[in-house]
């Protein structure tokens, strides 16, 4: 599988609304449940998420 810089296209404009805010990488940590088998994200689900400091 290449890897996913060499496909990606331009990002994505998102649109700003009332109440938004970025948050930095690493602020936000996420549990997530995959396929057993499985070595990569492809499939998964949230499962809980807490935030860092």
């Amino acid at each position: 599988m290449a890897p996913l810089q060499a496909n990606a296209g331009p990002a994505l404009k998102a649109p700003e609304a009332a109440g938004d805010e970025w948050v930095k990488p690493g602020t936000i940590i996420g549990r997530v449940m995959s396929l057993h088998g499985e070595d990569e994200l492809r499939p998964a689900s949230l499962q809980d998420f807490r935030e860092e400091g």
